[in-house]
Parts: structure tokens; C-alpha cells; sequence
């Protein structure tokens, strides 16, 4: 019996920060110069191939350019948007790839330990009111 390969659908934006801007709200606070954000359609929970999938987005993005290391990893994070907190992901990350998982705040997740740096946000975990343009994503 031959296994079919399942298709990892990721959606995917990338915001360029200026130089010398932050950005307050709660789930752009960890962004740098460089930020990937990789989501899920609403019903779709992140899996741990969508994990590679968005870290090899993240190492092509650093690749992609005219200069070797034009774009540095510390000046790179990658989010990943779900609706359900991904139970076999955050495992993975934390007991095969050792790095650690620290919940910010409710819905908000950092990931450290590697050279990129990884927030996770859980739709269904965050403040409603704080977050209504997500929440909203999350419903439909």
C-alpha cells in the first residue's frame, strides 16, 4: 500500500519593519527587521511539518538575496498563526529540537534556541478585545 504525501497548506505574509521602528502591538512585539508569518486556515491546526516548512521559508528568504548575508538570522522571525494550540508541534520543538516554548502572554508563544527567532499565536487563547482583527480571521 502505497502512503500519499498530505499537502501542508500555509498561508504566508512578510512584513518588512523600518529601521528603528517597533512594533507595540502584542503579536508584532517580537518582530525584527525581517518577519515571515506563516497561518493556517480557520479548522486547520499547525502540524510539525508546517514547522519545516515555514523554517525552510525562513532559510530561503535569508538565501534569496544579491549579497551573502545581506539579511542576517537575528534580524529574522517567522510567526505561526493557528486557531488550536498545536499540542505535537510545541513537543517536537521542545524534546527533538530542544528549544525552548515560553507563553507570553494568553495566545502568544516564543520560541528560543535556534538562530531564528519563532513566536507561535493561538487565535482561540488570545484576548478577543485586544485582538479583534485575528479573532475575527479565526471565526469565519
Amino acid at each position: 500500500m502505497k502512503r500519499e504525501k498530505q499537502t501542508t497548506s500555509l498561508n504566508k505574509l512578510i512584513i518588512k519593519v523600518k529601521e528603528g521602528e517597533r512594533i507595540q502591538k502584542n503579536i508584532g512585539r517580537i518582530f525584527r527587521k525581517y518577519n515571515i508569518i506563516e497561518y493556517k486556515e480557520p479548522g486547520e491546526t499547525l502540524t510539525i511539518n508546517d514547522f519545516y516548512k515555514g523554517y525552510g521559508d525562513g532559510c530561503f528568504y535569508l538565501s534569496n538575496i544579491d549579497l551573502e548575508s545581506d539579511i542576517q538570522p537575528k534580524e529574522l522571525t517567522i510567526t505561526f498563526i493557528s486557531n488550536s494550540y498545536p499540542d505535537k508541534m510545541i513537543r517536537h520543538l521542545k524534546n527533538f529540537r530542544k528549544l525552548e516554548v515560553e507563553l507570553m502572554e494568553p495566545g502568544i508563544y516564543y520560541v528560543t534556541g535556534d538562530v531564528i527567532i519563532f513566536q507561535i499565536i493561538v487565535i482561540n487563547e488570545l484576548d478577543s478585545q485586544e485582538n479583534k482583527a485575528l479573532y475575527t480571521y479565526g471565526e469565519y
